[in-house]
């Protein structure tokens, strides 16, 4: 908690001045997401990607504000790959189905609902 608008500040500094990585994106972007600016958090999650390929958790923030955001076929691609680091992850099976079923995907919605519950009973 503290003064967000403090904080955009300090990131910015730190990538103007070239001093950044992925992880400097990566904690801009949860900033952003906090402040409700989600094109900016979807733009440093992207960034954060491309410095560093290794952060996978980008994935699984990325997919469920891009659910959040009704951008389901984005959505699911990224929630994808986010399940291949983390297969028992009950909560992405669970925006994953959203995003299929308002993408149309009816039964590949009932399947990760149904997968979502049973890891939850585990």
């Amino acid at each position: 908690a503290g003064n967000y608008e403090e904080a955009l500040l300090y990131y910015d500094f730190l990538i103007k001045g070239n001093q950044y990585s992925g992880e400097t994106y990566l904690d801009r972007a949860r900033l952003y997401k906090i402040m409700g600016k989600n094109f900016d958090a979807i733009n440093d999650f992207t960034n954060a990607l491309r410095r560093n390929p290794a952060l996978k958790e980008v994935y699984k923030e990325r997919g469920m504000l891009l659910v959040d955001m009704k951008s389901y076929r984005r959505a699911i691609l990224d929630l994808n790959e986010a399940l291949k680091i983390e297969p028992n992850n009950s909560q992405l099976y669970f925006f994953r189905a959203i995003a299929k079923e308002s993408a149309g995907d009816k039964e590949g919605a009932l399947f990760d609902f149904q997968t979502s519950k049973d890891l939850e009973n585990l």
